[in-house]
């Protein structure tokens, strides 16, 4: 019997388009111009061995089938491929978080649509329910149970975001007989990996070179015969490679070609799940007054350091967590950003008014008009666009606020020493999220967390994200992390957030099947080159 394919696009000539083609190769095909047909025609029939979703679907769009396949006890490990004509990567995203498996951009050619159909199947195929054993842990697919010594292995409290953790490069496995006792184990000869490529060489300062890792469970379907990672710290000559073919992709091009890169189209903003903020002292005069950061966040114009210094399609910062991270209705609802608003005005027209406010922050704290401010620098390490940010925060806080700040640059290991020892009035400092969901940004701020480099301490908020991190539901848990949020940059405005990142790549036109995920992931697996 022919494996079947459900069909959900309601344009009509795409539709029968895809039933012609994937009929004339073998397959049997079930059409459906809407997911209200889809349900009620596959009603009684076998399941498919794969659901083709247009995105953009009258009534119940695709987000919303393929959320309601999944929750099916029967649909719920179907493939999924996602059809979209919208090139915005978080619409792509959306799809695969919530559990598709591939999505294709339209418009599409019906061969690569093939080939990914056989991809997907191919992966899907080799999935077992047999059980796992390594010692005296089981890994039970079919029960869906991880059981250690025959006793089923619980989560201590609500973990929501486990999934993440789980698929973080942190936790990834090593093998403790290699790396145990052996400082030289990434060595090419010893490095271990379970990832669809292994290193086959690395000429340190120079290149890595990766080839398809013959063991990885979907290795068939990986057809590019290497990936060179050229070892380059001059961006200037890294763009030059790539303007002459030897580069097929590079990220963070020189800042000065940055805005005339977007504008050609060659450099590509990529959503970024990361705020780079500027980091006040917060045990440490003058910075321990809650007025004086206040006023030193005010007197910043985001407008300006976005629009004219980093070029690069960041956002502009209202808060600490950025857009795009989840609240308590995942990715079906509105982001923790949209649900808890701004805390202040970014909008142009506000800036005068957020400056005259800053000014009277400052005198409240004993400083009219920046008069016996004490002497302040502003460390960061050294990098062209980690120095314009500098020189722009500088010019902003003489002139708005009267106070001279002295510019330091460090060496990035010396930067990092000096900062987690607090020995600076205000720093650089950027994160970018582990995972999808706002306490990656949150419970780092709590008093003894190790990247707490403002050095807050607020025993409420402590007390609000110990509750966070052990047991709630799910929104009793992010209006707590709202509440905690607005302590972080509201009440006591331990930090001055500045924008929201944007991930600046350019990939050659040879190369397709490259994707992107918000947490900085670039994925090559199944990418091909002509």
């Amino acid at each position: 019997m022919a494996r079947a394919i459900a069909v959900v696009e309601d344009d009509e000539s795409i539709r029968e388009m895809l039933r012609y083609y994937f009929q004339s190769v073998g397959y049997a095909v079930r059409a459906y111009e809407s997911g209200e047909a889809l349900f009620a025609g596959e009603e009684g029939q076998s399941l498919p061995a794969l659901y083709i979703l247009d995105i953009m679907l009258p009534g119940m769009d695709g987000l919303e089938i393929l959320r309601r396949l999944r929750e099916g006890r029967d649909t719920a490990d179907v493939p999924v491929i996602m059809l979209t004509a919208r090139t915005a990567e978080m619409d792509r995203v959306a799809g695969l978080e919530n559990g598709a498996d591939d999505y294709v951009v339209k418009p599409f050619g019906i061969m690569e649509l093939q080939a990914r159909v056989k991809a997907v199947l191919r992966r899907t195929e080799r999935r077992s329910d047999r059980l796992l054993t390594w010692g005296d842990l089981e890994i039970d697919p079919a029960a869906r149970e991880v059981r250690k010594a025959g006793r089923v292995v619980e989560l201590t409290y609500n973990c929501p975001y486990f999934l993440d953790i789980c698929a973080f490069p942190n936790t990834m496995p090593l093998r403790e007989d290699i790396v145990e006792g052996n400082t030289t184990w990434t060595d090419p000869s010893t490095y271990v990996t379970n990832g669809p490529f292994k290193m086959e060489s690395w000429t340190h300062d120079a290149e890595i070179v990766m080839v398809p890792n013959e063991n990885y469970y979907d290795a068939g379907s990986i057809s590019i015969e290497s990936l060179t990672f050229a070892l380059m710290d001059d961006a200037n000559a890294q763009l030059t490679a790539f303007n002459s073919g030897d580069l097929d992709f590079m990220q963070n091009p020189p800042p000065d070609e940055v805005a005339t890169l977007l504008a050609d189209g060659t450099l590509i903003a990529g959503d970024y799940l990361g705020t780079y903020y500027a980091c006040f002292n917060n045990s440490k005069a003058p910075f321990d007054d809650v007025n004086v950061r206040k006023a030193f966040n005010l007197a910043i114009d985001r407008n300006y350091i976005v629009e004219m210094v980093t070029q690069a399609g960041e956002i502009p910062a209202g808060a600490w967590v950025p857009e795009s991270v989840v609240d308590a209705e995942g990715t079906d609802g509105p982001d923790f950003r949209e649900v808890g608003g701004d805390f202040w005005s970014t909008a142009a027209e506000d800036y005068e008014a957020n400056c005259e406010q800053a000014r009277e922050l400052l005198a409240q704290a004993g400083y009219p008009n920046g008069e016996g401010f004490p002497e302040t620098t502003y460390l960061y390490n050294t990098d062209d666009k980690h120095q314009a940010v500098a020189e722009a925060l500088q010019q902003m806080w003489s002139n708005v606020l009267g106070v001279n700040v002295t510019l330091n640059n460090q060496d990035w290991n010396v930067f990092l020493e000096t900062r987690s020892a607090g020995d600076y009035s205000i720093c650089r400092n950027g994160w970018i999220a582990d995972y999808n969901d706002p306490v990656s940004f949150l419970d780092m701020f709590m008093t003894d967390n190790g990247n707490n480099d403002a050095h807050y301490s607020n025993p409420e908020y402590d007390a609000m994200m110990t509750t966070v991190l052990s047991d709630s539901d799910a929104a009793g848990r992010m209006e707590l992390m709202h509440q905690a949020e607005t302590l972080l940059c509201d009440t006591d405005c331990a930090i001055a957030p500045l924008y929201y990142y944007s991930q600046p790549y350019m990939v050659s036109d040879r190369v397709h099947g490259m994707y992107y995920t918000p947490l900085g992931n670039f994925i090559f697996t199944y990418a091909t080159v002509e």
